[in-house]
Parts: C-alpha cells; sequence; structure tokens
C-alpha cells in the first residue's frame, strides 16, 4: 500500500484533462473487512499498536485477585476488539454497496439512485480537503480533514493508477484556480465612503485590527469609541475586505460589554 500526501500528490506530474469517475462497491463483505482492518496497521501502525496492548493488558489489572480469570479475559478482550471491528465496518460496507463515490470537477460526491432511476448527489467534499490517499491493489482509501461530512473515502477499481491520475489532476486543477482567481478589494474611493457611512452610524473609530476568517479572506475588526453617557458599549463591526463577497453580508455587528 502506497501513501501519498496531499502535498506529493499536488507535485505529481499528472495529465491536466481529468475524466470523471465513478465507483461502486463490488466486492464481498468478508473481502472489505479483511482488507479495511489490515489497511489500519499500514496506515497507522503506533496508533494500532499502542491501542491494542492497552486494550489486551486491561485483564492483567485482576491477576492478583485470579489468575485464571486474567489469562480467560485476554482472548475476550481479542474477541471484543475483533467483534467492533467486524461491526463497524460490516455498517461501512452497507453505506458503499448502497451508494457511489463520483469523482469530478466539483470534487468528491456520494450519490444514490433512488427508485424511480434517478441519480442524487447528497454530500460533495472538495479535493482541497484530502488529507492522505493510500493506493493498494484494488482500491485507494482517501482520509479528509475533520470537517468534511464524508470522512473517509472508498473507491474501488482494477485500475487505481488511472483514479489516482484522476483525482491529483482535479486536486491540482482546484488549486490553480484557487491562485489565479483575482480577489476583488475596495478602491480608494469605495474604502472612504464606507468608513464615512460606517463613522456616521456607529461613531468614531478608535482602533482597527485585521484578521482573516474560517474561509481565508481577510476581515477588519473595528472598535469605536465608547460615550461616556452609554449604557452599554458600542457596536464592533467586522468588515469584509473583499468588495465582492456574494456569500456574507458585507457588515455584521455584535454587541461588546462595556
Amino acid at each position: 500500500m502506497r501513501h501519498i500526501t496531499r502535498d506529493e500528490a499536488l507535485k505529481l506530474l499528472v495529465r491536466n484533462n481529468p475524466e470523471p469517475v465513478a465507483s461502486h462497491c463490488d466486492k464481498s463483505m468478508w473481502w472489505f473487512i479483511t482488507r479495511a482492518v489490515g489497511g489500519l496497521w499500514i496506515q497507522h501502525p503506533l496508533k494500532m499498536i499502542v491501542s491494542w496492548l492497552y486494550l489486551l493488558m486491561l485483564p492483567l489489572i485482576y491477576v492478583q485477585k485470579s489468575i485464571g480469570f486474567a489469562i480467560i479475559g485476554i482472548p475476550f478482550v481479542f474477541f471484543c476488539i475483533l467483534a467492533y471491528y467486524f461491526y463497524f465496518y460490516r455498517k461501512l460496507y452497507k453505506a458503499l454497496r448502497e451508494n457511489t463515490y463520483r469523482i469530478d470537477e466539483d470534487g468528491i460526491s456520494v450519490s444514490i439512485t433512488t427508485v424511480d432511476g434517478i441519480w442524487a448527489r447528497y454530500l460533495t467534499t472538495p479535493f482541497s480537503l484530502i488529507k492522505d490517499i493510500w493506493l493498494a491493489q484494488n482500491y485507494i482509501y482517501i482520509e479528509t480533514e475533520d470537517k468534511t461530512d464524508i470522512g473517509v473515502v472508498y473507491l474501488f477499481s482494477d485500475e487505481p493508477e488511472r483514479i489516482l491520475g484522476n483525482i491529483v489532476s482535479y486536486m491540482q486543477l482546484e488549486k490553480k484556480a484557487k491562485e489565479d482567481k483575482p480577489i476583488p478589494y475596495y478602491s480608494a474611493e469605495e474604502r472612504a465612503d464606507l468608513r464615512n457611512f460606517v463613522q456616521e452610524r456607529f461613531g468614531k473609530i478608535d482602533a482597527v485590527l485585521h484578521d482573516t476568517d474560517g474561509e481565508g479572506f481577510p476581515s477588519t475588526l473595528l472598535a469605536f469609541h465608547q460615550p461616556s453617557n452609554a449604557s452599554i458599549g458600542r457596536f464592533a463591526q467586522w468588515v469584509q475586505e473583499p468588495f465582492v463577497c456574494p456569500t456574507k453580508n458585507i457588515i455584521s455587528s455584535w454587541t461588546m460589554e462595556k
């Protein structure tokens, strides 16, 4: 199993004309479970060793009370671990059988086919949230960032290198598109008009701080002068630096305590 990080994937030389790919699990349950659990030992060996040793050694705390119980407890815990993996990956296998993963310019999507035969996409993760890629003989395992709804992705194919090439190409094109996209800013005249509007409505600006929001957009935090006769604090305003930001309000506010 070959491990490819996100940074390594963005440096690979691949074609620039990727094609959409759909993947559906056509393997047996035992085929999937054995490879999924075995893959964990390759993907996270230290985590697996520590967790297994900790769980298997738990019965030893009873060795002073009953050696027999401690001896019996070790295989019992081992059985419980295997039962947990079977339960978890059996549920995952059923989800993989019912759903289809699709790779296209929008990202990695989970889709279903309705009883009417209509294909419906209901979850999509952009390629920018891919963290690690693991290339195996008959499938590709992808780990995404924790904030995604998809979580982990299994793509099954007899040609995993071809799917990998499409994924990497889409990742590189998405990154290039973001780098080439210009970020619109206020002109000097627009900034002056906005500053006058804010001060006329909320009062004199005492301080200006700069930050970025969760999506990387630069933002400005404005602190306003507090009149001595005011019973509560004035408002601090978040003003988005980009002039065009269709998904956000240009100005939002909240009350700050005096």
